[in-house]
């Protein structure tokens, strides 16, 4: 009696979790400020994956590669807070529990990926529809706000213009994507429709990087799915004419690109990262909360404006590298790996980093934007390709070596 008892609250913990899960990435688009979010996220999933642990502990294992990559990394981004120049007790301790709550949604992801192998075909069509009315009701909001709304840059609820156009920017990469998979008209249609808010949002935001990421990574949907040149034209030509739609109803090209090309203050403040990486190569100077960036005219940044030198400047050589091999293999995973909708998660991995490289930071935090971005999808990409470069067989075949 008492063993069915346990049994059932095992289950019911398991349902709330992939409900929580599903929740907590919706909220990206749902929650009014990113602290609910996140006490959500405390409350829901990391409660819960604990209380999960010892009835899968067992099972634990590292997979493959990219698993094992992924977590390396991770803690290693904890790991050198231990040896900062700016060290202090209260600082490791946010990291540790940045670190906890990382683990935290790898398991999630990795146990609901487990219980349901398509959740993927799920997930990214819900995010589609909830972005869609959340954009539709900022883009009111922002011409109800302002006289002049061409004027001003788009920022939706807590997330600041950059922000904004990042994660809409993802959503119109699903869109498209889903878009090529469908098989009617009706659905290919239906998918164009619900891209145009994204699409007047990442005009809106007037924000150069997650604009010139999207012309980048728009290319390789085509090619994970090798579709023909046809194909491609018609692809084509339905994204020129979800931008038409947008020119036709505004007399607005202008003021939307008024903004020019140009990324303001970037260059100095690379050069300036680049010099501190400099004088501790290997290991960096270590982990610590918003170490300032002192400009030659007196200007103070709290960050590099780029995640690969952010993390080179504060993990050194050592972390750059890591950090170089994981996206490798991700990347790598998505070329070869035969799972058609799985590698969508490549492309926002993609789109991501490229936006992180002009505006990333390190990127061990709590949740935010660059979550979604990143280790989101990075996490996918590992439960989703699990049988890639799969660590037994490798240990397996060095063995062999090793006896003959």
């Amino acid at each position: 009696m008492g063993k069915k008892i346990i049994i059932s609250i095992q289950r019911g913990i398991e349902v709330w979790l992939i409900f929580a899960l599903t929740l907590f990435i919706l909220g990206y688009f749902i929650f009014p400020t990113s602290s609910k979010q996140n006490t959500f996220f405390y409350i829901g999933v990391c409660i819960p994956i604990v209380l999960l642990l010892p009835a899968y502990f067992a099972k634990l294992k590292l997979q493959n590669w990219l698993i094992a990559s992924t977590l390396i990394f991770s803690f290693y981004l904890f790991l050198n807070s231990l040896w900062s120049i700016h060290f202090s007790t209260e600082q490791t301790l946010r990291y540790l529990r940045y670190l906890f709550t990382l683990y935290c949604l790898f398991a999630a992801v990795l146990f609901v990926g487990y219980k349901k192998p398509n959740y993927s075909g799920f997930i990214f069509p819900a995010l589609v529809v909830v972005g869609f009315f959340h954009s539709i009701y900022g883009i009111w909001d922002h011409f109800n706000t302002f006289k002049d709304p061409f004027l001003h840059r788009y920022s939706a609820t807590y997330y600041n213009p950059i922000d904004s156009a990042l994660r809409v920017g993802l959503l119109l990469l699903t869109c498209l994507w889903l878009m090529m998979e469908s098989k009617t008209w009706r659905d290919k249609f239906l998918y164009l429709c619900l891209s145009i808010p994204f699409i007047i949002i990442i005009l809106l935001a007037k924000s150069r990087g997650p604009q010139l990421a999207l012309l980048v990574t728009l290319p390789f949907i085509a090619v994970f799915q090798e579709i023909s040149f046809k194909k491609f034209t018609i692809f084509s030509l339905g994204i020129l004419f979800a931008f038409g739609l947008v020119f036709f109803f505004s007399d607005s090209l202008k003021m939307l690109f008024s903004r020019g090309l140009t990324f303001p203050s970037r260059g100095e403040i690379w050069l300036v990262s680049i010099g501190e990486s400099l004088e501790h190569f290997w290991f960096g100077q270590g982990a610590s909360h918003k170490p300032s960036l002192k400009m030659a005219d007196g200007g103070v940044f709290t960050h590099s404006h780029n995640i690969l030198l952010a993390i080179f400047r504060m993990g050194g050589f050592i972390g750059a590298s890591l950090f170089l091999v994981n996206l490798f293999l991700c990347f790598f995973a998505g070329f070869t790996e035969r799972k058609r909708l799985e590698k969508l998660w490549v492309i926002w991995l993609l789109f991501g980093v490229l936006c992180l490289m002009t505006n990333g930071q390190y990127p061990l935090t709590r949740p935010t934007s660059l979550w979604f971005a990143y280790w989101i999808p990075i996490i996918f990409i590992c439960a989703s390709f699990s049988n890639f470069l799969p660590i037994r067989n490798r240990l397996i075949k060095m063995a062999g070596v090793l006896k003959e």
